[in-house]
């Protein structure tokens, strides 16, 4: 999964970082990569069954920023 979000969204990295550690039972690996002066991007390797997946995409797509 990858996803791009503005870094300087006050509580965004905090909220992306606990939605995370909630599954961890599907999340093998993430890196984070800087773009630029606000970008990130997130890519995160996931092992586990599709519906738990599709939950966790689901909580990510949900926080703006």
């Amino acid at each position: 999964m990858t996803i791009i979000y503005d870094h300087e969204v006050k509580g965004l990295d905090d909220s992306l970082t606990n939605i995370q550690h909630l599954h961890r039972d599907v999340i093998s690996s993430t890196m984070h990569i800087h773009l630029d002066e606000r970008n990130c991007l997130l890519v995160t390797a996931l092992r586990g069954e599709v519906r738990t997946i599709q939950n966790l995409a689901k909580e990510l797509i949900a926080k703006k920023g």
